[in-house]
Formats: structure tokens, sequence, C-alpha cells
């Protein structure tokens, strides 16, 4: 029983030995630990201060670099608008002489029309007058024929008697 126990009692000693060794690590490193907070942490130091505005600086320009760009792209896209809305106002402009053009050939081809209607409608009221007239004159020629044979008969008729 005596060795177990002097064996046990010397396992016990070792790790409460190992234990203080252990403890005081610790504390050495909770002892800088400390000291390095404290540094930070007082007024009078500013690399605190410093590393938080470093930090914000860096997020600012992380920040206004995106936006920069997303601004540099919208720039880009108004500027394509822009001159697509320049060719398309040429184009209305150039389209708006055609039509002005187009619109003079029609008013020159309706005076035209409307010259030729009237040589028509003059030709129509010759043809109609033209037209009475064979018929008045083949009436006459008819009559005069018809005198003409009766004459004729009449003068046959006499002769003959």
């Amino acid at each position: 029983k005596t060795e177990k126990t002097e064996k046990v009692n010397n396992s016990i000693q070792e790790e409460a030995e190992e234990m203080e060794t252990t403890k005081d690590v610790i504390t050495k490193q909770l002892a800088e630990m400390n000291t390095k907070l404290s540094n930070v942490m007082t007024k009078d130091d500013g690399s605190l201060r410093t590393i938080i505005k470093e930090v914000f600086q860096q997020m600012k320009d992380a920040f206004l670099a995106s936006v920069n760009k997303r601004i540099e792209i919208l720039e880009g896209r108004l500027f394509e608008r822009h001159q697509d809305n320049e060719n398309l106002n040429k184009t209305v402009n150039s389209l708006n002489k055609t039509v002005t053009n187009l619109n003079g050939t029609i008013d020159g081809l309706k005076t035209q029309v409307t010259g030729k209607q009237k040589e028509i409608d003059d030709q129509k009221a010759e043809n109609k007058r033209l037209t009475e007239q064979v018929a008045t004159l083949t009436l006459n020629t008819e009559a005069k024929m018809n005198e003409l044979e009766q004459y004729s008969r009449k003068t046959i008729l006499e002769s003959v008697v």
C-alpha cells in the first residue's frame, strides 16, 4: 500500500507542479496582454483612434470606388443615349425635309391632275357637241336623202306619165 500511495502522491505532486508552471505561464501572458491593452486604452494613446480612422478610410475608399465606377457606367450610358437622340433628331429632320419635298411634288401633281381633268372635261364637252352635230347632220342627211328619193320618184312618175 505504501508504494501505491507513494506513487499516487508523486503523481499528484507532479501534476501540481505542472499546474503551477502552467499557471505561471498564463499569468505572464495575461500580464502582457493587460499591459498591451492598457497602452491601447489610454486617452493619450491615439493608436486605436488611428486604426479606426484607417479602417473607415479604407471602407470609404472602397465604397467610393464602387460608386465612382457606377457613376462612370451611368455617364457612359447617358452619353450613348445623347448620341442616339442626336442621330434620331438628324433622321427626323431628314424625314421632315423629305416629307416637305414630297408634299411639294404632290401639290405639283395635283395641279397637273386638275389641268388634265379640265382637258378631259373640255374633250368630253367637245365630244358631246360633235356627237350632237353628227346626229343633227345624220338627221339632215336622211331627210335630204328622203326628199331626194321622193323627188326622184316624182320625176320618174312624171316622165312616165
